[in-house]
């Protein structure tokens, strides 16, 4: 089993590379292998070490909000999920831009996630899967196919969830 994830994740990290722009030109590949550096399988293994409910949900939300990692707001707030600066709960925000959290690093976003699902669950109760895509419909996303697009990217990675 090990060996499994450590074969996949290679293959991820070498694979998947998103491709990052700054003022036209690529990034360094020494910079590419940064730990900070988000790749689809460092981002997996950080929702699911944070605990995060429904993992796979939430990927699939990072990559769509994100744009694969290449959104403006990730790029300049390293906002995964399309965060908007939280007034009644707890926050790893570090400030605020055009009222989308702001954040240190993608770590944080990830671990902010969780910290909005804490506070969604204290106050409906836990969620099953389908409760869940029925609350980001509701609640989280104006687009009307948005948990249709997630669950495309569920689907689209799944490969991934079998780490």
């Amino acid at each position: 089993m090990i060996i499994k994830t450590v074969i996949l994740t290679l293959f991820l990290f070498f694979t998947f590379q998103p491709q990052i722009k700054s003022e036209g030109s690529s990034i360094e590949l020494k910079k590419l292998r940064e730990p900070s550096h988000i790749n689809y399988a460092r981002l997996y293994e950080h929702i699911l070490k944070a605990g995060v409910k429904f993992p796979d949900i939430a990927f699939a939300q990072a990559i769509l909000e994100s744009n694969h990692f290449t959104s403006p707001l990730f790029e300049r707030a390293n906002n995964l999920f399309g965060m908007q600066y939280p007034i009644k709960r707890e926050t790893t925000a570090i400030s605020s831009t055009n009222g989308y959290s702001k954040y240190e690093n993608w770590h944080e976003s990830v671990y902010d996630y969780k910290l909005w699902q804490e506070f969604i669950f204290k106050r409906r109760g836990y969620l099953t899967e389908t409760e869940y895509l029925a609350y980001l419909q509701k609640w989280y996303a104006e687009d009307k196919k948005y948990v249709n697009k997630v669950k495309n990217k569920v689907k689209e990675f799944s490969f991934i969830f079998e780490i």
